[in-house]
């Protein structure tokens, strides 16, 4: 999995790099047969743990998460991993009373 954080464009801009080093890592292979997502993940806050699981679901329906909050576009994740032919999805931690 590529992880960056929706609230960070500089974590966004990282991810190029680290697909970069899955590549060289598996040198010689199909990069299209090396099993990768790319994930855009809510950072924790003051609703949240750090110990909690993570769910995928719609980021605009997690409590206390305003679209102020994020400064990578989802289309911008999604056109990315179009680009590079892998699955994309959003994550956010469950809350501690599981909402």
């Amino acid at each position: 999995m590529i992880v960056y954080s929706v609230e960070s464009y500089a974590s966004f801009s990282a991810v190029r790099e680290q697909y970069k080093q899955v590549l060289r890592i598996k040198e010689g292979r199909d990069p299209h047969n090396i099993p990768m997502a790319l994930i855009g993940a809510k950072v924790n806050n003051h609703h949240y743990t750090t110990t909690t699981t993570c769910v995928s679901y719609e980021l605009s329906k997690v409590r206390g998460y305003t679209n102020a909050n994020r400064e990578v576009p989802k289309d911008e994740g999604k056109n990315l991993a179009k680009e590079w032919k892998i699955p994309f999805l959003e994550i956010a931690p469950r809350s501690p009373t599981g909402k």
